[in-house]
């Protein structure tokens, strides 16, 4: 009788576990960025000017911020948030039209990854898609990005690597 009731769990665990392993999985950090993402909520700072979202993400966050400057992209202005349980500073863009959310977090634990890799100016950036949106994830000088936004996977790869501070 144990050995009937187990097989039908032992095959769910290993179709979980193929899932996760094969690439199917979908990030939890990807998760946590859509689901902000989506909420489209109000900015606390609105302005265009970077250097003025710094000054007010930077005493607000337990991490020194190094905030991504979008050279096709037009900065509205910045909130917090929460990456999976963790701080984040949360810039909010417009490009050609079309909202791109920008989280910088502390990445510590937390799986930076994805179901596709690219290598980009240099870098690794891992991207996941769900429901229509697009997540580039990247690892860079002790801190994690997510990029969310409905612009297609070339286009989001194309931004974050045009992007990054160095």
């Amino acid at each position: 009788t144990i050995a009937r009731h187990a097989t039908p769990a032992l095959a769910a665990a290993a179709m979980v576990a193929m899932m996760m392993f094969s690439g199917h999985g979908f990030s939890p950090v990807s998760e946590a960025a859509i689901s902000n993402h989506r909420l489209d909520l109000p900015t606390e700072i609105s302005t265009s000017d970077l250097q003025k979202v710094a000054a007010w993400v930077r005493p607000k966050v337990d991490f020194a911020p190094r905030l991504p400057a979008l050279p096709t992209a037009q900065l509205e202005g910045a909130r917090l948030a929460q990456i999976r349980d963790r701080p984040a500073a949360y810039l909010f863009y417009k490009v050609s039209g079309n909202r791109v959310s920008v989280f910088v977090f502390d990445p510590a634990d937390l799986p930076i990854d994805g179901r596709r890799i690219r290598h980009v100016g240099g870098r690794d950036v891992y991207l996941d898609e769900k429901a229509g949106y697009h997540v580039a994830l990247i690892r860079e000088n002790g801190l994690g990005y997510a990029f969310a936004s409905d612009l297609d996977e070339d286009r989001m790869f194309q931004l974050v690597s045009s992007s990054m501070p160095r």
